[in-house]
């Protein structure tokens, strides 16, 4: 596997449009929920548990179906940004790094799980020609090196938001 193929993995998976996405009956079934479970948010409000619950369930489905149409990468890139964006709201993360790195590991667990496994399956459907000629060892140490700074790179999004608010 050549870092030719990885460059190549992770530009499949940023790539706009992305090729195959249908839509399909489960995916109305799952935005119907997120639509009851938004109403309900706006009808209950935040503070009541019903509320709250139905609001986790309406993100859930939102990040779901972006998930779907816009592909993984890019649902994360705005999910980190989306977070950097609502956690600098409160005064204690604005400035302070580690409350910012407790509070970033709670989606940094899903986040490597979910664009690792992304990335090993493009790096799977990679040609066979581009396979060979190349130490397991060697190959294996690359990809999750190149996963690793994917990951790292997408959680540098909220750190670089809190900066930038903290020199405001």
């Amino acid at each position: 596997m050549s870092a030719g193929s990885q460059v190549a993995a992770i530009r499949s998976m940023a790539r706009l449009p992305r090729p195959g996405r249908l839509w399909s009956r489960r995916w109305t079934v799952v935005a119907a929920i997120a639509g009851v479970a938004g109403g309900t948010v706006l009808l209950r409000g935040f503070l009541d548990p019903l509320g709250a619950g139905a609001f986790a369930v309406a993100v859930g489905c939102a990040i779901a179906i972006s998930a779907k149409l816009v592909g993984r990468l890019w649902t994360w890139v705005a999910v980190m940004t989306g977070f950097g964006l609502l956690v600098g709201v409160a005064p204690l993360f604005n400035v302070l790094g580690y409350e910012l790195a407790l509070a970033t590991t709670v989606l940094a667990a899903p986040l490597g799980l979910d664009l690792g496994s992304a990335y090993a399956r493009e790096l799977a459907r990679a040609p066979v020609s581009d396979k060979g000629g190349v130490f397991p060892v060697s190959a294996l140490a690359r990809s999750t090196l190149t996963a690793m700074a994917l990951v790292a790179g997408l959680l540098l999004i909220p750190a670089a938001i809190a900066a930038a608010r903290g020199i405001w």
